[in-house]
């Protein structure tokens, strides 16, 4: 599986996360319909090649933007995703998921407020 593959599946088996965004996870865009809180994530790889020349690590980075109606449920929203990451990097020995960043955002055409999660996924 790729890494993307593997995060959606990570996030939506993740109980509390669930409880508050259900299985509102989409790549790229959400509709501006769609009930609240959600999650938009987008991702770029890069593999990185070892001494030999050969590509031994898949690397992507993800941002993760966790919206909601007001900045306190975006908040937990992120903490979740995070808190899922989290569990799942403890588990696999031959990857490494790190949070690198999290910060607050803003939209206020839609009048809704975010947390954006930035991950780096590194798999042997």
């Amino acid at each position: 599986m790729s890494i993307e593959n593997d995060l959606v599946a990570v996030l939506t088996a993740y109980a509390p996360l669930t409880a508050l965004v259900g299985n509102r996870v989409s790549q790229h865009a959400a509709d501006p319909n769609d009930a609240m809180p959600l999650v938009v994530w987008n991702s770029s790889s890069d593999p990185l090649q070892g001494l030999a020349g050969d590509d031994q690590i898949e690397q992507s980075t993800i941002t993760l933007e966790c919206w909601a109606t007001n900045a306190v449920s975006a908040a937990s929203v992120a903490d979740q995703v995070t808190a899922a990451l989290d569990a799942y990097d403890s588990t696999h020995g031959t990857e490494s998921v790190t949070v690198t960043s999290r910060q607050g955002a803003h939209d206020p055409e839609l009048g809704l407020d975010g947390e954006v999660v930035t991950v780096q996924w590194m798999r042997l």
